[in-house]
């Protein structure tokens, strides 16, 4: 056994290049590089074109138009060296935003005149690390370690210093959210509707236009109680109903015969669309409305005033504007006469289809469709917005310069140019965009269709790494060992940011689950694990490891129109007047192409499937088959008129923002990307031993592939109870390790590094297996960011310290290093604070005063301070120690500051690790306009003490109990086998029944810990990939026989002798090796407790958490268990009682009732509260009332259970019945 597992770790496979390794570890933040690229090279421009011009007419009867004619952003420039480079690192030191200028070309003409061109800057824009606006985009990792980055900088996010006030640069992320599916039509039915108007009804279809640059709109069509229909558009946040006819009737020349026609889907017998059509078509619109022009001039007199028309524009003009800019926009990219007949029929299909909604013939759909609102296009939005208030701010300026006493001339440039400089004070996009990031907070004047306004950007913590060799093997989904076994490990905390999206904030004030729930269209999309516990559960999520989503739009409908009418489908116009009850509508990202008979569908589905994932058949059989690169992500959902209920059409989608997700594809043998709606018309097995595999069109490539990133990484999470797998989710991103290797370059607020990291025996590999690399090779590649350590664990209770999740660490473990960390701080002393507005910086630091006559010898302030008034590197700071020096050179008066810090082991010191100083350049008596800023970085050594928490990776956690480290149990004390191993930890088997986590005692301590203990004896890695493992192949035979062949226990149990008394046990204890993480919640940071403060109003209850407190924690469950263990009940009560909601209330020991008791009301004006009686209004006296004391969230309790109808009563007995 041994020679066998010897000679499968023997393989030497292809090592690939680091930069390919780079690149797949790319993958895991593409979507939101990639989406700012997309709008650095191609969404700024579309959004610059799509702006309308604005045109007025000045007093003197001059026509003036300006619009904007090109932007541009440029790759960031230091302000301080004249046109230099600025890298990220350079920010992140001095305290800075990582910044670009934005350029804009204005034109400007006059009466239709020769234009006039203006280059302005209009601020600086937030650039996105490593994307193609940043000067890292294309370094290699040897030129990211010389430009003081990290060896494998993956980007995606922003570096802001807020407001500028705060210089402590933080690196912010755009978070991904969940949106409605673009150009889809929806039947929502939500009695909400009816507060519309009086005679709206619950029934509307919905979609969701979205244009080229990734501007949205949604378009309401809502069914009237008369029958009509109305259409609803948003302009500027104010919703408009337009009767549909109306609309029909202004977007092509269409009879009323047409309209019913079209309408009944040429079933004119069906009279329950028939008579609500005719009601439309009969609405009497107060004037004649039949002819195109009529519609036009009719909704162009009506929004002229709302669309800032000028006057010279006719009424027919406007109303076209009208439904260019609000009426399904993802549709501008036709011509004038092709769109107004691609709006027409989408119009129609939206009526037919709210018809059938209200007489139940289809289904309501989902309105919670996945699709990703990806940061570049969320980006895209926003400048397009703040450009086109910029050139409104340049207009007002204009016709305010303009409208003066004495007015300069139109053409004026020097006008043009103040006009020019207050529109950019005023509406400078650079500030909103600045604000946007450092806030996520959203100033929008249209609300760019969203529904929320704020939590768009999150704090994106490195907290500590991960295995980037899993991570982009499981990004890929199905890439071999061999091809990713390079060392690298990613920031486990720091990625889930980039892979975390969000429902929306609006969706957490909802009262119902259904937003929660993981819907069938999510399925391999979402984790159905990886989501937090509270009030955000199932509103955050994860997207799956395979999952990407596809920033860029890839235009098939030329392509596909030729293949689909080979494949049988009628396209338009010719198809138009098909009968609706036997051909399904055919649309190509929201457009309706044309329509394809019932039978006929599947066919064509089946063609244009093989068309996308095999390609144009060559003339040579023999030749390879490769998808197009267009066609490739081309979504096809077939839906098919039945038992299902939903609309029947065949969708086509290749439009940007979709995620995709591999599977292969049964009949074709071959990998297949498939998008969340293409996904519930399939049938997709989930492995071989599937029962329905047989039927299959589709299976999925590995079985895991449904769990995200952080919840691949658990070990053989399919035997956990499924709440301790979404523990380890988040555990796992509070885990210490080694989160960077250029501390010197980094100003984090707080990071946390593990001294003495290990390798984990067991680890997660790709299925099917490859040709394994040797442990040797692996070591020296794979261990550059561990985030955790070895230790040999014994499953015993042994001293009645280790308690439930208590833990006993042998103290030699504890002397050699187990668990040991540091915490690193910066400090910022920003002395542009002490300065007044409107006056030149005179604070400077510093040790020594200036001289004062007559005496010239300057006094010096604490001699532990150097003479610039700063500690010295390597310094150690204990609390209360001067810090700095502060020195105004205006009154000659130093100012200290002083180092604070919460106790802990280390009683508080910290060592200067690193001071710097930025900025305070020129002379104060000059005008120097900035003071100095200090970032001293310190570290704090927190060695492990009683009350830090540990956890093993599956969501188990332990706290060291009081004593336990190095003084109570010491090595020779602790038990041993009979190798004479000593075990790291004592692990109390109580811990693991109430948790239910059996991949920890099953999994880890019989497999985890027997993997990894058959792991060490043959010096192998084990592979702990969920799935893999079934009744046929068990765990514990695959294990035990690996155990036996080193010659361990079968079931990895071992004797053990006492280390008091040196006598055997009679039990067999289990001793295994499990991979411990160490995580940040320390003891040092929360020891603080008080015995007043801020009470909750509603229970009398101490408030939780220490910025609302202000002193501290409440005592909360681990710290009474910890009392009790140590028999102190009388501290607990008072802690628990008369520390925090004690009250007295009135009890009748009659009834036992809470309620009833009352104090009797005076009877006259002179009786005071000694007169007054008590009374029960249950029995009718109060001889039997007394009071007692109990806590105050009981009495709130008993109130809460009154309102449902539930009585309490206590049964009370005197305190001389009890003696």
């Amino acid at each position: 056994m041994r020679s066998q597992l010897r000679a499968a770790v023997d393989g030497r496979g292809p090592c690939r290049p680091d930069s390919e390794v780079t690149e797949r570890l790319r993958e895991l933040v593409r979507p939101h590089v990639e989406s700012f690229d997309w709008f650095v090279k191609e969404g700024l421009d579309e959004g610059v074109e799509s702006l309308e011009p604005e045109e007025f007419e000045s007093a003197a009867g001059s026509r003036i138009k300006l619009w904007l004619l090109e932007a541009k952003l440029y790759a960031p420039k230091s302000d301080t060296r004249k046109d230099q480079d600025l890298f990220p690192s350079e920010c992140r030191r001095r305290g800075g935003s990582y910044t670009g200028q934005l350029r804009v070309t204005l034109r400007y003409t006059v009466d239709d005149g020769p234009p006039l061109d203006f280059d302005r800057a209009v601020g600086q824009l937030p650039v996105m690390v490593r994307s193609c606006a940043c000067h890292l985009h294309s370094l290699s990792a040897p030129q990211l370690v010389h430009r003081r980055e990290e060896r494998h900088e993956l980007g995606g996010y922003f570096i802001s210093n807020g407001d500028g006030r705060n210089l402590r640069p933080l690196a912010r992320a755009i978070r991904l959210l969940i949106v409605p599916r673009r150009n889809h039509v929806t039947g929502i039915v939500r009695p909400s509707f009816r507060n519309r108007g009086p005679l709206f009804t619950p029934y509307a279809t919905v979609i969701r236009c979205a244009n080229s640059d990734q501007c949205s709109l949604t378009v309401g069509l809502h069914l009237l109680s008369s029958g009509s229909a109305r259409l609803r558009i948003t302009i500027s946040k104010n919703e408009f109903f337009l009767p549909v006819v109306l609309v029909l009737r202004a977007l092509r020349d269409s009879s009323d015969r047409e309209v019913y026609e079209r309408a009944t889907g040429g079933d004119g017998d069906d009279s329950f669309v028939a008579d609500r059509v005719l009601e439309a078509l009969l609405y009497d619109f107060g004037q004649p409305l039949a002819t195109r022009k009529h519609c036009l001039g009719f909704l162009g007199r009506q929004f002229r005033a709302m669309l800032r028309r000028p006057p010279w524009e006719s009424d027919e003009q406007v109303g076209a504007l009208l439904l260019r800019r609000q009426v399904f926009i993802h549709l501008q990219h036709r011509e004038e006469r092709d769109r107004g007949e691609a709006k027409w029929e989408l119009l129609m299909l939206m009526l037919q289809r709210l018809y059938a909604l209200a007489a139940g013939r289809v289904k309501e759909d989902n309105p919670d469709s996945l699709e990703v609102l990806l940061p570049g296009h969320l980006w895209a939005m926003m400048v397009r917005e703040q450009l086109g208030g910029w050139v409104r701010a340049v207009a007002n300026a204009v016709k305010r310069e303009l409208a003066k006493p004495s007015p300069a001339l139109p053409t004026d440039e020097k006008m043009i140019a103040s006009a020019l400089r207050m529109a950019t004070s005023a509406a400078e996009p650079g500030k909103a965009l600045g604000y946007f990031v450092a806030t996520g907070n959203l100033r929008s004047e249209s609300g760019l269709d969203l529904q929320q306004t704020a939590g768009f950007t999150i704090v994106a913590e490195r907290l500590n790494y991960w295995r980037a060799q899993l991570l982009a093997r499981l990004a890929l989904g199905h890439v071999h060992v061999h091809a990713v076994t390079r060392p690298r490990r990613v920031r486990r905390r720091f990625l889930a940011h980039f892979r975390s999206i969000h429902r929306g904030a609006f969706f957490a004030q909802l009262r119902t689950t259904t937003v929660r729930k993981l819907l069938p269209d999510q399925w391999g999309f979402l984790c159905p694990v990886h989501t937090p516990d509270g009030s955000p559960c199932g509103l955050l999520s994860h997207l799956a490891a395979p999952c990407s989503v596809q920033p860029r739009f890839a235009e098939i409908r030329s392509y596909l129109l030729p293949h689909l009418s080979a494949a049988g489908v009628a396209l338009l116009p010719l198809g138009g007047g098909l009968p609706t009850a036997h051909y399904m509508p055919v649309l190509i990202d929201g457009e309706v192409v044309g329509f394809v008979h019932n039978d006929a569908a599947p066919h064509a589905a089946s063609l244009l499937r093989r068309l996308k994932v095999c390609g144009a058949t060559p003339p040579d059989p023999a030749a390879p088959l490769q998808p197009p690169p267009t066609i490739a992500s081309l979504e096809i959902a077939l839906i098919l008129p039945g038992g299902s209920r939903r609309p029947p059409a065949l969708y086509l989608a290749a439009g940007p923002a979709r995620p995709l997700r591999p599977v292969l594809n049964v009949s074709l043998g071959r990998t297949e990307l498939i998008g969340p709606l293409e996904q519930t018309t399939l049938r997709v097995s989930y492995g071989a031993d599937d029962e329905g595999r047989a039927e299959a069109s589709h299976a999925e490539v590995t079985p895991h592939n449904m769990l995200s990133l952080i919840a691949s990484l658990t070990p053989f999470c399919d035997f956990n109870q499924s709440p301790r797998n979404m523990y380890q989710c988040q555990m796992g991103k509070q885990t210490m390790g080694v989160p960077f290797h250029a501390v010197g370059q980094r100003s984090e607020t707080k990071a946390y590094h593990l001294h003495t990291p290990q390798s984990p025996v067991v680890r997660q590999q790709s299925l099917p297996p490859s040709p394994p690399i040797s442990p040797s090779r692996r070591s020296r590649r794979l261990d550059e960011y561990p985030l955790g350590t070895n230790a040999v664990i014994a499953v015993i209770s042994y001293t009645g310290y280790d308690m439930e999740d208590a833990m006993i660490v042998n103290k030699a473990s504890y002397d050699r290093g187990f668990a040991h960390a540091s915490v690193r701080t910066t400090v910022e002393v920003n002395l542009n604070k002490l300065k007044t507005k409107g006056e030149p910086p005179h604070h400077r630091f510093g040790n020594l005063k200036p001289p004062e006559p007559p005496d010239d010898a300057p006094p010096t302030t604490p001699p532990r301070l150097g003479v610039d008034g700063l500690p010295e590197v390597g310094q150690l700071l204990k609390d209360g120690d001067p810090i700095c020096a502060v020195l105004d050179l205006a009154t000659s008066k130093h100012e200290l500051r002083y180092h604070k810090s919460s106790g802990g082991e280390s009683g508080g010191a910290a060592v200067v690790e690193e001071v710097r100083v930025v900025g305070g350049d020129g002379d104060w008596q000059e005008g120097g306009r900035d003071a100095p800023v200090a970032f001293i970085r310190l570290r704090y050594n927190r060695n492990p003490i009683p009350g830090d928490k540990f956890s093993s990776r599956h969501g188990q956690k332990g706290t060291c109990p009081l004593g336990v480290l190095s003084r109570l149990w010491p090595a020779e004390d602790m038990p041993f086998t009979e190798s004479g191993i000593t075990p790291d930890i004592l692990f109390n088997p109580h811990g693991f029944p109430s948790r239910m986590t059996i991949g920890t005692l099953s999994s880890l301590e019989l497999r985890g810990a027997r993997a990894p203990k058959a792991g060490a004896a043959h010096g192998v890695t084990q592979d702990a990939t969920p799935f893999q493992f079934s009744d046929k192949h068990r765990a514990v035979d695959y294990f035990g026989e690996q155990l036996r062949a080193a010659g361990f226990s079968y079931h990895g149990t071992e004797p053990m002798y006492s280390g008091l008394y040196g006598t055997e046990m009679e039990v067999q204890i289990f001793v295994g090796v499990v991979y411990y993480q160490r995580l940040r919640h320390m003891v040092s940071d929360k020891h603080q407790v008080r015995s007043r403060g801020p009470v909750n109003t509603l229970t009398k209850q101490p408030v939780h958490g220490r910025k609302m407190s202000r002193d501290g924690p409440r005592l909360g469950e681990m710290e009474r268990d910890a009392l009790l263990a140590h028999g102190v009940a009388y501290l607990v009560h008072d802690r628990l009682f008369h520390c925090s909601d004690e009250a007295r209330a009135l009890v009748c020991t009659r009834c036992g009732s809470l309620l009833a008791p009352m104090m009797r009301p005076p009877e006259g004006a002179l009786s005071g509260p000694a007169s007054r009686e008590t009374l029960c209004r249950a029995c009718g006296d109060g001889g039997a009332v007394d009071a007692i004391a109990l806590p105050y969230v009981f009495l709130y309790l008993t109130n809460e259970l009154a309102a449902m109808n539930v009585k309490v009563k206590l049964d009370t007995r005197s305190t001389a019945a009890l003696k």
